[in-house]
């Protein structure tokens, strides 16, 4: 997945308009998730930095708790990667998602595909 970002400047003479896009691109594919399964979180290790999607085990679900990115690597698609390994951790393993931490539940909004592996009953951020 690319995350597309860059910088435009525009003037638009008959709207007397500066129009400001900032665009760059981010190869979240080469980003390494591991899941640490002791601590119970998925991990991201760059510039000696980590950054973790903390989970726990409910029944039969997977509760995404917390996610953690540091300043230095903020801004990258690392949040979101370790979203969606989440829940393609949860699809590979026949586990519903139950979601706790407010990041996840925003990246679902802009992923409803992940929809369906929502546990809605048990979910905070329904």
């Amino acid at each position: 997945m690319n995350f597309l970002i860059d910088e435009f400047w525009a003037f638009i003479p008959s709207k007397l308009v500066y129009l400001h896009i900032y665009r760059k691109i981010y190869n979240v594919e080469n980003i390494n998730i591991t899941n640490n399964e002791q601590q119970q979180q998925f991990e991201v290790k760059k510039d000696n930095q980590l950054a973790i999607l903390v989970y726990r085990f409910h029944k039969n679900d997977i509760a995404l708790m917390h996610t953690e990115v540091p300043k230095a690597l903020e801004g990258k698609g690392i949040a979101s990667a370790l979203a969606k390994h989440a829940f393609e951790w949860a699809k590979e393993h026949n586990k519903k998602v139950m979601v706790y931490c407010p990041f996840v539940a925003v990246y679902l909004k802009r992923h409803p595909e992940y929809n369906k592996l929502v546990d809605k009953i048990n979910s905070e951020n329904n």
